[in-house]
């Protein structure tokens, strides 16, 4: 792969990745400015607590989607040459990461990287993927701290790639893209896994509805077997 086509991916996949989705969905669907709400990110977490629930998860998918295009934006460069592909991927996706957290169109004031790194994991492996989404959602059920998810999820998806990659499934290639990825959102989150430590981190409230609905479940089950 050229130099000069590694850099017009690079900038191709910066440009799709700072396109600030949350900060559109929330003034199409409000009117409002999500920065100006939490903790100032334009990512889904923050629209949620701005606007609700519904708006984040569009914000979720365009930001997931943003990372998978890129990817495949950037394989466009290299054509059939698959053995490419670990090195076009971590050109690009580490690129889409970069304008997604520091987007040049809003003052480089953007997200975590979190939806934007599922999305390019699914092009790299849709199976880890999964496994990274679930390992998020079970943090997120036992602390009730979305950060700590996301941290978890990055995490798991290093561990995973590199046992993937062990079992000769991927490419060893595919460590920098996925090292580097995790770093930067690992990096984002600084400030809330200080505040989780301090016990001062925002909880969302999803524990205790899901105890409750929990309670309902076998309370129910409980009156039907009698």
């Amino acid at each position: 792969m050229a130099l000069g086509t590694g850099v017009v991916a690079a900038v191709a996949a910066y440009l799709l990745g700072a396109v600030p989705s949350g900060l559109i969905v929330s003034r199409l669907v409000a009117g409002v400015d999500v920065r100006q709400y939490g903790s100032g990110r334009t990512g889904a977490t923050n629209v949620a607590r701005a606007i609700g629930w519904g708006p984040a998860v569009i914000v979720l998918l365009a930001d997931a989607l943003k990372g998978l295009l890129a990817l495949w934006v950037g394989r466009l460069f290299v054509g059939g040459a698959v053995d490419a592909y670990p090195f076009v991927d971590a050109i690009a996706g580490i690129a889409v990461l970069v304008g997604h957290n520091w987007p040049i169109y809003v003052g480089f004031r953007g997200g975590r990287g979190v939806a934007t790194g599922i999305g390019i994991m699914l092009a790299v492996s849709p199976v880890i993927t999964v496994a990274g989404v679930l390992v998020a959602i079970l943090v997120v059920l036992l602390t009730d701290i979305v950060a700590l998810g996301s941290v978890a999820s990055a995490v798991a998806a290093v561990v995973l790639v590199l046992a993937a990659i062990a079992q000769g499934a991927l490419p060893a290639g595919y460590v920098v893209l996925v090292g580097l990825g995790a770093l930067l959102i690992i990096v984002r989150h600084v400030d809330n896994l200080g505040r989780a430590l301090r016990g001062q981190e925002r909880r969302i409230g999803l524990r205790p509805k899901v105890a409750a609905a929990l309670r309902r479940a076998v309370a129910g089950g409980g009156r039907s077997g009698a």
